[in-house]
This record gives C-alpha cells, sequence and structure tokens, in this order.
C-alpha cells in the first residue's frame, strides 16, 4: 500500500493556491487558442482551492464536469473520472532522483 506525507498545512495552502492561479490562468490562454484543454481546465481548476476547503466540495459536480468533457473528447475512455471514482493508478507519482555526477 502505498503512503502519502504532505507538508504542514500553510506550506500546502501555498501551493494549492499556486495551482489555483496557474489553473485559472492556463484556462483564460486556452481558450484563446485550444478550446478542448480550456474545457479540461474548467473543469477542474476550482479543485486546489476546494482541497482547502473540503466542507465546500461537491464532489458529484467535479465529476459530473470530467464526465462531461471525456464524453466529448476522450472516446469512451475515462483517464480523469477514473481516478476519482477507482483510486490512483500505481507509481502515478513523478519520483525525482538525485543524479550522481560521474567523473
Amino acid at each position: 500500500m502505498t503512503t502519502y506525507n504532505f507538508p504542514d498545512e500553510e506550506t500546502l495552502a501555498r501551493y494549492l493556491c499556486l495551482l489555483s492561479k496557474v489553473l485559472i490562468l492556463a484556462r483564460q490562454n486556452a481558450y484563446q487558442n485550444d478550446e478542448k484543454m480550456a474545457q479540461l481546465l474548467d473543469s477542474t481548476h476550482n479543485i486546489p482551492d476546494l482541497l482547502a476547503r473540503w466542507e465546500d466540495i461537491k464532489e458529484d459536480w467535479i465529476l459530473s464536469d470530467l464526465e462531461q468533457y471525456e464524453a466529448k473528447h476522450c472516446d469512451g475512455n475515462h483517464p480523469f473520472s477514473d481516478i476519482l471514482k477507482k483510486g490512483v493508478e500505481p507509481n502515478w507519482q513523478l519520483k525525482w532522483k538525485e543524479q550522481k555526477e560521474e567523473n
């Protein structure tokens, strides 16, 4: 079983705020150039904020938005909603390894 570790609440809030602002800006820019990406960003841009206000989250709304996107753009696949329904894929996280200098 995979275990996760999280930073303190203040650090987590800072990173969630950062992600929220990046997603909102990306969504705004995507509407000018890539409507498909804009729609995906539109269905997910509130998640960082809502993770910091869990009591306000409406998971069924997020799932519905993702399923609508997938129905339109994913050829019957569910690459995003399945994460919420079935859980994360094994080894989904990027693992950074220190690179040893070779002489």
